[in-house]
């Protein structure tokens, strides 16, 4: 409930922002900037920031409540084996942000591609008249088939950085959860 009160709020907040934002834009910024552009930042990046505050206040919240219980647990059994897992969990968080940073670069090429191609398109369907009154199809559909390579490229980079990370979580949290049976067994 937390969750979705706080994601659907900020995204709420902020395509208001965006609106008002727009309504003060000078002409000429409008007249240089693709159509497709700006409806792109309002419907589709305030969507994915959502979706991403959704998804980073539920991991929090959950991780948080996991590491309190087993804290609290871990105490109650053996205070030694609580500051273990205490010690070993900053590993798998540095290993976690390790990774993100490296894939934050192939992410931020495939939301500017797709804003590109969003803006592409957007620009090819209302312009369409113009498009085919100077026989522009083939250019139209090169430069398309341009960007949209690029925007595959770049998401199929950053799809594989981001399914990495978990694996290599359970990884690190499997040889934690084995240092603790040891360490809990001697």
């Amino acid at each position: 409930l937390l969750n979705k009160v706080v994601s659907r709020h900020f995204t709420c907040s902020l395509r208001i922002r965006i609106s008002d934002k727009i309504k003060r834009l000078p002409v000429s910024y409008v007249d240089q900037t693709p159509v497709g552009d700006i409806l792109s930042r309002m419907t589709d990046d305030v969507s994915t920031i959502g979706n991403y505050i959704h998804q980073i206040v539920d991991i929090l919240m959950t991780g948080f409540l996991n590491i309190a219980a087993i804290c609290i647990m871990m105490l109650s059994e053996d205070w030694r084996l609580a500051l273990l897992v205490i010690s070993l969990t900053p590993v798998s968080i540095w290993l976690s942000t390790y990774i993100s940073s490296k894939s934050e670069k192939h992410f931020h090429a495939m939301f500017t591609e797709g804003g590109n191609l969003n803006a592409h398109v957007e620009e090819a369907f209302t312009n369409f008249a113009t498009t085919k009154a100077y026989n522009l199809e083939s250019y139209t559909e090169k430069k398309h088939a341009a960007i949209n390579g690029r925007r595959i490229h770049a998401e199929a980079n950053a799809n594989f950085t981001r399914s990495v990370v978990r694996p290599i979580i359970t990884f690190s949290n499997a040889v934690a959860y084995i240092a603790i049976c040891l360490i809990g067994g001697w």
